[in-house]
């Protein structure tokens, strides 16, 4: 297979290209420079979610068990 160079997805229009191994990665629809593009989030990670003060284990909720079964037909 020939080599197409690194995918790209554009921040400004979303459409998916190649840069076909070029040094400037432009997206051939809005010709915007994938250079330029705004700095992405960091993730954060699920650990540090859980809030102030409350360990993982006190952070879940208590497993409820499903309720029993009530016909509501009648005979």
């Amino acid at each position: 297979m020939a080599d197409l160079g690194k995918k790209f997805t554009c921040f400004q229009c979303a459409a998916k290209f190649y840069d076909f191994g070029k040094p400037e990665a432009l997206c051939p629809k809005c010709g915007a420079n994938q250079k330029t593009a705004p700095a992405k989030p960091k993730a954060v990670k699920k650990e540090n979610q859980v809030g102030p003060g409350l360990s993982r284990d006190r952070a879940r909720s208590p497993r409820r068990e499903d309720p029993p079964w009530v016909s509501i037909m009648s005979r």
